[in-house]
Parts: structure tokens; C-alpha cells; sequence
């Protein structure tokens, strides 16, 4: 089991590897664990890595904490629950793109609990549940809260998924009617 835990501004260049028959191949590939952005990382940019993910690890690429600023470029995922996750419940994270991705073969592709962040040209294939969400809620404490505000999908598409897009905000512990933005 392997993951990378980034906490430094880094740039992470790979060969942009291929999908086929339900595996990576012929690229920089990532096995057996995932890309974690921590805070320290922001303005990083990672392009042309495929990261497939074990069992025991959830994410292909998941960003969280006091972020502004990774780009995510040409990469793919075979994750086990979200190939992309970017999440504010823990700092803000703000400006991520993730551009000319791709996301197989998990539960969800691609999801942003953030502020700005920008999917474009991305493809979710063969996901269990949502290809691209941007979800505003509380689902880890009534105080923590992941908002997915200004978020923008452009010329993406999701095939042979539960859903293709999904949009909304939950307050899980009821607590006050704006707790969730």
C-alpha cells in the first residue's frame, strides 16, 4: 500500500498513460495507493499520472486542507471510492483545475467540496454513482463544513454511470438552516 502525502509546493510530470481492459498501462502509473494534497502544496501541478488505487485506499487524488492552487493535468484513475476528490472541510481549498482527466471503474469520478474548482475536458467512465458532483454539506461535524462554491464543469461527459451529475447541499446534523452555504 502506497500513497503519496504531498505538503510542498511540487511538480510532478509523468507519461499520461492509457486505459484498457480495466487497467493502466503504457504511462506512469501509480499502484496500491493514491495523491493526498495537504496543506503546504498549494500551486503544485501534477500531469500525465494514472493512479490505481488498493483496497484499503479510498482516493486516486484527493486535495484537503489550506489549499489554493493545484493543477491536475492529464492523469487517470482506477480508484476504489473517488478518483478526484477535493474537499474544504478541514481549511479552505480553493482554485483547483483538474483538466483533460480521466475517471474509471469506482464509485464517484469526479467530486468538489471547494471553492473554484474547474472540471474541464474530463471523462467518468463506468462509475458506480455520480461521473462529477459539486456538494455542499457537513457530513463529518455540524462545524465542518465542505462547500462547493463557484464550481464549474465545461465540455466533460459521463458514461455508463449511476449518475452523470449531481448538485447539492445537506446539513446533516440540522442545526441551524445557513450552517451549509
Amino acid at each position: 500500500m502506497l500513497y503519496i502525502n504531498i505538503s510542498k509546493k511540487i511538480n510532478f510530470v509523468g507519461v499520461k498513460p492509457v486505459y484498457d481492459s480495466g487497467d493502466l498501462t503504457k504511462g506512469t502509473v501509480l499502484r496500491g495507493g493514491g495523491i493526498y494534497f495537504k496543506t503546504g502544496s498549494s500551486g503544485s501541478k501534477v500531469s500525465g499520472i494514472g493512479v490505481v488505487t488498493g483496497t484499503n485506499i479510498a482516493n486516486g487524488f484527493d486535495i484537503h486542507g489550506v489549499i489554493d492552487s493545484i493543477t491536475i493535468d492529464k492523469c487517470l484513475t482506477i480508484a476504489r471510492d473517488h478518483g478526484y476528490l477535493i474537499e474544504s472541510y478541514n481549511g479552505l481549498v480553493q482554485n483547483v483545475k483538474v483538466i483533460n482527466c480521466e475517471a474509471y471503474d469506482g464509485i464517484h469520478g469526479f467530486i468538489s467540496k471547494a471553492s473554484l474548482t474547474t472540471f474541464e475536458n474530463c471523462l467518468a467512465i463506468g462509475l458506480q454513482s455520480w461521473g462529477y458532483g459539486t456538494i455542499s454539506d457537513n457530513i463529518l461535524a455540524a462545524d465542518e463544513v465542505g462547500a462547493a462554491i463557484d464550481n464549474k464543469v465545461i465540455n466533460c461527459r459521463a458514461v455508463r454511470c449511476g449518475v452523470g451529475f449531481s448538485t447539492y447541499k445537506r446539513n446533516y446534523f440540522g442545526t441551524g438552516e445557513d450552517v451549509v452555504p
